[in-house]
C-alpha cells in the first residue's frame, strides 16, 4: 500500500520532459501560498462532527470517534473531504477551495444538504467488496 501526502497544491503551468519514467511539470504554487501556513484553521469541529454524526445515524455508519476527535482541525477537514462519499464535482470543488476554513464551510454544506433530503435515491450505500 502506497500512502501519498500533499503539502501545497499548485497549477501545473507546463509539462517537462519525463525523467526515469516519471512525469514531470513546471509548477505554479502562487495560488495556494495558505497551504504552507503553519497556523490551525478557525473552524467548528463541533459543528462538523454533530453533521458528521447525523450523517453516519442517517446512513447507519459508524466512524472512529477517538480517531477523529485527536485529528487537528486543518487535518479533520481534509481527512473527512477525501473519505466521505462525494461525486467528482464535489470532491473537486473540496480539492481547490482556497482555504481551510472554506473547504469546512462547503463540506457542512454538501453534507447539510445530504442529510436534509428525505429521498430514497440520495441514501448512501457503501460500496460491496467481493
Amino acid at each position: 500500500l502506497i500512502v501519498l501526502e500533499g503539502l501545497v497544491r499548485f497549477r501545473i503551468l507546463h509539462e517537462l520532459e519525463p525523467r526515469s519514467g516519471y512525469r514531470r511539470v513546471q509548477a505554479d504554487f502562487s495560488e495556494f501560498e495558505l497551504d504552507r501556513s503553519p497556523v490551525e484553521p478557525a473552524v467548528d469541529r463541533l459543528a462538523i462532527l454533530a453533521i458528521l454524526d447525523r450523517f453516519a445515524d442517517r446512513r447507519d455508519l459508524e466512524f472512529d470517534r477517538d480517531l477523529l476527535d485527536a485529528l487537528a482541525p486543518g487535518r479533520l477537514i481534509n481527512t473527512l473531504s477525501a473519505a466521505l462519499p462525494f461525486t467528482a464535482v464535489e470532491k473537486q470543488a473540496l480539492l481547490e477551495a482556497r482555504t481551510t476554513e472554506d473547504r469546512a464551510a462547503l463540506l457542512t454544506t454538501l453534507r447539510g444538504i445530504e442529510i436534509d433530503s428525505d429521498s430514497p435515491a440520495d441514501r448512501y450505500s457503501p460500496p460491496t467488496i467481493h
